[in-house]
């Protein structure tokens, strides 16, 4: 977890020198944008892009006493599909939603045939959208320095080399 620590420090944009300076009186401030919903999204045994990839990185983030005091951990809600459609089409929006919504509690792949599905994967990826909007909004109001999302589904991009 040691390299999780460096890899926070390093996404500033301050100079080196500035970054440890600041490090060490807690004026740098990194939104850390999680929920636990995000567990939800279930790929089921043995997928590489599973719950564990996240939930061990805010376990060590939640009880290292170097990072706490730099760390903010603000709230967010789901993402409004007005919002998602700039980005993904209604009718793929619309795929995603009634895919996983009729599952019970197994896994499928998404009909587009690249993404693993559980029933509440539709959900987890609007507060996923929600959380990415509230980290930009964090860095834009200044009230943070940068922000790191832990946040799925990542869809398969998780698979993909």
């Amino acid at each position: 977890m040691k390299h999780l620590y460096h890899f926070l420090v390093l996404i500033s944009l301050i100079q080196p020198a500035q970054l440890m300076a600041d490090s060490k009186n807690n004026t740098i401030k990194i939104a850390i944008l999680y929920d636990d919903e995000f567990l939800l999204h279930y790929t089921g045994p043995n997928h590489p892009e599973n719950s564990d990839r996240i939930s061990r990185a805010i376990h060590f983030l939640k009880k290292d006493f170097k990072l706490r005091s730099n760390l903010l951990w603000p709230s967010f809600g789901y993402a409004p599909e007005d919002v998602i459609s700039l980005v993904h089409s209604k009718n793929y929006i619309n795929l995603v939603k009634l895919e996983s919504e009729r599952l019970d509690d197994t896994t499928a792949i998404l009909s587009t045939g690249d993404t693993v599905i559980s029933k509440q994967s539709y959900q987890v990826a609007r507060k996923s959208v929600g959380a990415m909007m509230e980290g930009v909004d964090q860095i834009m109001k200044g009230k943070v320095l940068n922000a790191f999302a832990f946040t799925r589904p990542p869809g398969h991009h998780a698979t993909g080399c």
